[in-house]
C-alpha cells in the first residue's frame, strides 16, 4: 500500500507538471490574442478558468483511466504530490531570486515585516496545498460517484478559477501583496476556499460514499 501511495504522489506531481506546461502554452496564446481586447477583470477570469480546466482536466483524465477504483489515501497522495512539488519548486526559485537580489543590492536595510508576513510563503503554500488536495478530491468524486455527481466538479472548477483569477487580477493591477489589508484579504480568501474544498470532499466521501 505504501508503494501505491508513493506512486500516486509522484503521479500527482507529474500530472501537475504536464498540465502547467500545457497551461503556460495556452495562456501565452490567450495573452497574445486577448490582452488588448479584454478588461483586466475579464482577462483574469478567463485565465483563472483556463488554469482550472487544464489542471483539473488533467487530473480527471488520470482518475478516469488510471484510478477506476481508487481510495481516499491515493487521492490525497495525488493532490499532495501536486501541491508539495509546486511548493518545492517555488521555494527553490525564491531562494535563487533572493540570493541574486542580495548580490546586486548594496543597501539591504529594510523595515522589519510584521510577524505574519514573515510566514507568507508558508501561509500561501498551505492554502495552495488545501486547494490542490480538495479540488482534485472533488473531481475524483465526480468522476467515480455512483450518483454521477457533476456538482462537486463544478464547485472545484469555480473555486479553483476564483483563486487563480484573483491572483492574476492582482498581478495585472500591480497590487502590493505585502500591504497588510491586501495580504490579509487575499490569503484569507485563498485559504478559506481551499478549506471549503477539502471539507466538501471529505463530507461527500464519508456521508455520501463512493
Amino acid at each position: 500500500m505504501s508503494e501505491s501511495i508513493i506512486w500516486w504522489f509522484v503521479l500527482g506531481a507529474l500530472t501537475w507538471a504536464v498540465s502547467v506546461v500545457v497551461k503556460l502554452v495556452l495562456s501565452g496564446a490567450l495573452h497574445i490574442a486577448t490582452t488588448k481586447r479584454l478588461s483586466p477583470k475579464w482577462y483574469a477570469m478567463v485565465q483563472g478558468a483556463l488554469s482550472a480546466v487544464t489542471e483539473l482536466g488533467a487530473a480527471a483524465l488520470v482518475f478516469l483511466y488510471l484510478l477506476p477504483e481508487g481510495s481516499l489515501s491515493l487521492v490525497l497522495a495525488f493532490g499532495a504530490g501536486a501541491g508539495i512539488v509546486e511548493a518545492l519548486i517555488l521555494f527553490g526559485v525564491g531562494l535563487f531570486e533572493k540570493t541574486k537580489a542580495q548580490e546586486t543590492v548594496a543597501d539591504k536595510s529594510t523595515s522589519a515585516l510584521p510577524w505574519y508576513q514573515e510566514w507568507t510563503f508558508v501561509v500561501e503554500r498551505f492554502g495552495a496545498l488545501l486547494g490542490h488536495v480538495g479540488s482534485r478530491g472533488l473531481v475524483w468524486f465526480a468522476v467515480h460517484s455512483p450518483l454521477s455527481a457533476a456538482l462537486p466538479a463544478i464547485f472545484a472548477l469555480i473555486s479553483f478559477s476564483a483563486v487563480d483569477g484573483v491572483a492574476t487580477y492582482g498581478t495585472l493591477k500591480k497590487w502590493n501583496w505585502l500591504e497588510p489589508r491586501i495580504w490579509k484579504r487575499f490569503y484569507s480568501f485563498a485559504t478559506l476556499v481551499g478549506a471549503l474544498e477539502v471539507a466538501l470532499f471529505f463530507g461527500l466521501y464519508f456521508f455520501v460514499g463512493l
